[in-house]
């Protein structure tokens, strides 16, 4: 069993990251995407849940790229360098990085679990006795660990949670706050997430309360960002903040409207103390 975490990242060192966990599964994949892709005979991907890959250097450009299937995927590249660390495909979505193992700095610790779309492998390329290989793709309960098919059902679950639960932030303003809510317990994972996103983004970070503020039923920071922001610093912080709650919300000059109808959130939603605008918390007045 291999150390974790492993970290990796691009050639000129801007982009790192850091691998928590062992990843799902490993898939080395010859089909011709992945060979046009890569510039080589097949690609190797680690499948890994997106909050267990942490950043560590400058946030990744995501570049949007065509797939074998018509619904694309978002390739993670070295804004500088343009090496790619990890991409995401429309079916898992974001909540699912498949990380290139060759930006591992040592990406020997990670061989290939199955060869997949062997069908259209290199005539030359020899596979390896003992890995399961198959012409294309293949059914998950036959070759996946117990231990990554449970991963991926609570995976699926939080997924289907956030389908169903508060309302999840879109860009449709032109400014923006997010509230990052936290207690005595976390007032430390937070301090460093929006440390972290003054650093990464064009983003203004406040003070961290260690006390309740305005319409807030939690201690908070805010953070206070554009329009041309909005889509990587919320992805940003869905992936990053754990167990954190996040109130986003617009700038409309409303005050309540941008806390009631305006708002949306990443984890759980909150009820808010809308006395704070001459309001009770069901909006009418109070």
């Amino acid at each position: 069993m291999h150390e974790y975490p492993l970290e990796g990242g691009c050639d000129c060192g801007a982009v790192r990251y850091r691998m928590e966990t062992p990843p799902l599964f490993v898939h080395c994949c010859h089909c011709r995407w992945c060979q046009r892709e890569s510039g080589a005979s097949f690609a190797l991907k680690a499948m890994i849940e997106a909050d267990r890959v942490t950043l560590l250097g400058a946030e990744p450009d995501i570049v949007d790229t065509p797939s074998a299937s018509g619904k694309g995927q978002k390739i993670a590249r070295c804004p500088k360098c343009r090496i790619a660390v990890w991409s995401n495909y429309s079916g898992a979505g974001p909540s699912v990085r498949f990380v290139l193992v060759g930006t591992l700095d040592q990406p020997d610790h990670l061989p290939p679990d199955m060869h997949i779309f062997t069908a259209s492998k290199q005539p030359w390329v020899v596979l390896p006795p003992g890995t399961p290989a198959v012409p294309e793709y293949y059914d998950r309960k036959q070759y996946w660990p117990a231990e990554s098919l449970a991963r991926r059902e609570a995976l699926l679950a939080r997924i289907a949670a956030q389908a169903t639960g508060p309302r999840r932030p879109r860009n449709s303003y032109k400014a923006y706050h997010a509230h990052v809510y936290f207690g005595p317990e976390t007032v430390e994972q937070a301090r460093e997430l929006v440390a972290r996103a003054g650093r990464l983004f064009n983003v203004q970070v406040g003070r961290v309360h260690e006390k309740l503020v305005g319409p807030h039923p939690r201690w908070s920071c805010q953070l206070a960002f554009s329009a041309a922001e909005f889509d990587r610093i919320v992805s940003w912080l869905d992936q990053q903040r754990g167990s954190l709650d996040v109130l986003v919300h617009g700038l409309t000059g409303d005050d309540l409207a941008d806390h009631t109808t305006h708002a949306a959130w990443l984890g759980n939603e909150w009820p808010l103390d809308l006395s704070a605008f001459g309001r009770g918390t069901d909006g009418k007045d109070a």
